[in-house]
């Protein structure tokens, strides 16, 4: 009997079978169900199974788990390619089995690590097996996305060998430098030479995701330090970048961060607590060569009080742009008032109206995000309460509708907003 396997050409397997992996229900089970059709499928399968792993060493249970896999599946390793840390601790040091566990890790491209307090972790009282291995995977040559959250007193010197590092986040995060705590990898001598030496190439990443908290002590990355002729990261040439406004914005760190940044393509900003940090935006706006500038994209984390803000915005970008893309997007609260609460949008609807202000652009995207949905299905009440607004908007902004030089499309959306709304970060 000849089966599907000596029929198909093994690429369309396989194409079928990052297929299978893509599915957001069960793509583990079905996998693993592949791998077990036949033995041409098993390495394939492998590589999606084990492509992405998440590990919680709060209490180290998961570290145990993790050494056991490892010692009884060598292989493992070889397949992990992104790895998320999380939640880490003061309190749990690892052991000599499970960092060589870790260690084994060796084609890592992008590595996640967050503390489990929202307060922020010292890295400097991190155990010191946890923290050496933390360091090794953050070195690996391989990096190329590099995500850190809620970190105090972390050293951006740890960073000079990973010349692969292209997306880089750092968020709720402070760096201080330090030239006596450098952990550089002792295989790599070129590394400890060139920082002996003062001279290092710097990285250059090609996208950034930051805030406002972090954005003053980044200077540190990207300023020469003592002893050094060169900064540790050149962001000149940065094309993409997420950034948080706080509502303790500081304007002046902020305006500097992207005054370093020449290429900007792509912005991304998510603001909250209006009017304060929405008038930051047109700041920097007015502040930057729109010359390469093609995908603007603003998120609002408040309904109320937006508008006479985001006018400020479009009106700092029309006529001078070259966006060819443009996102709004807002989060609605959803009360018994309804949809009678909801913000008047008709004034952003009227600044596109001038066709000469606008000839760049190619796509407006106006999305609304349900937060009720985030946590709970939506019952006959939120779905009466989607109603509403559409038809508000859809009144308020018809006026879209009749351009012809861009498309337009308005979106109420639920769930995981980051996703939906397409505003997703650097990963």
């Amino acid at each position: 009997m000849i089966s599907f396997v000596d029929i198909l050409p093994s690429d369309i397997i396989l194409t079928i079978i990052d297929g299978v992996a893509s599915m957001d229900d069960d793509a583990s089970t079905n996998l693993k169900a592949c791998s077990l059709t036949c033995k041409s499928f098993l390495q394939h399968c492998r590589k999606h199974i084990f492509h992405s792993i998440t590990l919680d060493i709060i209490d180290g249970s998961t570290c145990r788990l993790f050494r056991d896999l490892i010692e009884s599946a060598p292989w493992v390793p070889d397949y992990v390619r992104v790895l998320e840390v999380t939640p880490i601790s003061h309190y749990y040091d690892m052991s000599d089995e499970e960092e060589a566990a870790f260690k084994k890790i060796n084609n890592l491209h992008t590595l996640v690590i967050r503390p489990d307090s929202i307060f922020g972790l010292d890295w400097r009282m991190l155990p010191p097996t946890t923290l050496d291995v933390l360091i090794h995977l953050i070195q690996l040559p391989t990096i190329v996305n590099l995500k850190l959250m809620t970190f105090l007193t972390f050293n951006p010197a740890y960073l000079i060998p990973c010349t692969g590092l292209k997306r880089l986040c750092f968020r709720n995060s402070n760096l201080k430098y330090s030239e006596y705590d450098i952990h550089l990898p002792q295989n790599q001598d070129d590394s400890i030479n060139a920082f002996s030496s003062g001279i290092f190439p710097p990285l250059l990443p090609d996208a950034l995701d930051t805030d406002s908290f972090t954005a003053l002590s980044l200077k540190t990355l990207i300023e020469p330090q003592k002893n050094h002729l060169n900064p540790i990261m050149d962001i000149n040439m940065v094309k993409k970048i997420d950034f948080k406004f706080h509502p303790s914005a500081d304007a002046g760190s902020c305006m500097e961060l992207f005054g370093y940044m020449k290429g900007l393509s792509i912005i991304h900003f998510k603001l909250s607590q209006p009017p304060h940090t929405s008038a930051i935006v047109p700041s920097i706006i007015a502040s930057k060569s729109l010359d390469t500038l093609h995908t603007l994209r603003i998120y609002l984390e408040f309904q109320d009080h937006w508008v006479p803000q985001i006018c400020e915005v479009l009106k700092e970008l029309a006529g001078q742009s070259r966006i060819t893309t443009l996102v709004l997007a807002s989060i609605l609260f959803p009360s018994d008032s309804g949809s009678e609460r909801l913000e008047d949008w008709t004034p952003i609807a009227d600044i596109f109206l001038s066709k000469g202000d606008w000839r760049y652009l190619r796509r407006l995207e106006i999305n609304f995000h349900n937060t009720v949905w985030d946590h709970f299905d939506p019952g006959p009440e939120q779905i009466h309460f989607e109603d509403a607004v559409r038809r508000t908007y859809e009144v308020q902004l018809a006026k879209l509708s009749e351009i012809s030089t861009f498309q337009y499309n308005l979106t109420i959306t639920g769930g995981r907003w980051y996703e939906d709304l397409g505003v997703s970060g650097v990963f």
